[in-house]
């Protein structure tokens, strides 16, 4: 694994409890302990797979007092209710959850793309959450203050998400995409700043500390 990067999801502990249901639209006893098996840090990588977006995730959390467990039960069963009544809902979960995990392991911003394939101007959440896995917290108000967000905004975050670095890099990544508008523009930022972790991170473990990004006009630099 690179250095100091925030491992992916791992479904597979979720996926043989899922796997040994007997019922295919999964009762709500059996969503409880579906939720019990997943860990609180894949919150985020579950909610967006079932397609959710990272707002509506935040609000299912808020409303849950924060209580992250209890968030993951109800964004399940919020999920299942909007199944349609003939669904394998069992095997649909299932071949998510196995989405998900090689989603995270791709090493590439995937984007969103047309039902022909083109890439649109938007940015996917799940791009922002496999950046978020690599921004190193010593980068994070470095980062922030040359996406244009105030320094008080970036303290903010870090203290509402209790310093929980991943939490903090995508809270931090959405309010910045929240203020733009989708366009070209703003996916080159996304991609500069990922092609510039990603440098930063190979020249930690080769030793080699020279690769240096330009964001917005500014530079973004690997230092040892």
């Amino acid at each position: 694994m690179i250095a100091d990067v925030i491992k992916s999801p791992e479904f597979t502990p979720v996926i043989r409890e899922i796997e040994g249901t007997s019922r295919n639209d999964l009762a709500d006893k059996d969503v409880l302990k579906i939720a019990e098996k997943l860990s609180i840090d894949d919150y985020y990588d579950l909610g967006v797979a079932l397609g959710f977006q990272i707002p509506q995730l935040d609000a299912i959390e808020y409303k849950r007092l924060k209580d992250r467990q209890e968030a993951i039960y109800e964004m399940l069963i919020t999920w299942k209710q909007s199944q349609r009544p003939s669904q394998n809902v069992k095997e649909v979960l299932l071949s998510l959850l196995k989405s998900a995990e090689t989603e995270a392991e791709m090493t590439k911003m995937t984007g969103h793309r047309t039902s022909d394939n083109t890439l649109t101007g938007d940015i996917s959440d799940q791009d922002l959450l496999k950046l978020a896995r690599h921004i190193k917290w010593t980068d994070f108000m470095e980062i922030g203050t040359k996406l244009g967000l105030r320094r008080n905004k970036l303290e903010n975050i870090k203290h509402k998400t209790l310093q929980n670095r991943k939490d903090a890099n995508i809270q931090m990544l959405c309010m910045w995409k929240a203020s733009k508008r989708p366009g070209p523009e703003v996916t080159k930022t996304l991609k500069c700043i990922w092609e510039s972790v990603s440098l930063a991170s190979t020249a930690e473990n080769s030793g080699n500390c020279s690769s240096s990004l330009l964001i917005n006009n500014s530079s973004i630099t690997c230092i040892c």
